[in-house]
């Protein structure tokens, strides 16, 4: 007799969750290929893209890239710090808040961002293309975003 288990799908492969785990996972496999001559691990590439990002729109701190971007305060700190070590960004006081430290890209940072940027949109859009349809494919993602932000 086989143990019960309690899902509504008859094999993981139907679940959403599952495969978007999946999905998330080799991606996260190939960005790690794509950047390791950079010397920049997937995480530390989406923060110091999320820095730069942010930077267009004024001065940043860590606690603005972690609304950004929906991390953990812990998974930013050792990123940020990381990227701080590597030379990529710099921290100054800000001067309405002595608690705040504003992060800046360097111009060391501002390269290693631009050439990563250069191999993983096109990897993302490969990747993505398989979707049939990778601009509808994003807007579903900011749907579901905006609907569990909510």
């Amino acid at each position: 007799m086989t143990p019960s288990f309690d899902t509504r799908h008859s094999a993981a492969e139907l679940s959403p969750g599952f495969l978007l785990w999946k999905v998330s996972n080799l991606h996260r496999a190939m960005q790690r290929r794509a950047l390791a001559p950079l010397n920049l691990t997937p995480t530390e590439f989406s923060v110091l893209a999320c820095y730069g990002d942010l930077e267009r729109r004024g001065r940043v701190t860590q606690s603005d890239v972690c609304a950004h971007a929906l991390l953990d305060k812990m998974v930013v700190s050792a990123a940020t710090r990381n990227l701080l070590a590597k030379g990529l960004l710099e921290r100054s006081s800000d001067a309405s808040d002595r608690r705040a430290a504003v992060i800046a890209l360097t111009r060391a940072g501002r390269t290693a961002c631009n050439r990563a940027l250069r191999i993983i949109e096109p990897l993302d859009e490969a990747y993505f293309g398989a979707s049939g349809d990778s601009e509808m494919f994003s807007l579903q993602l900011r749907n579901i975003l905006a609907e569990a932000s909510e």
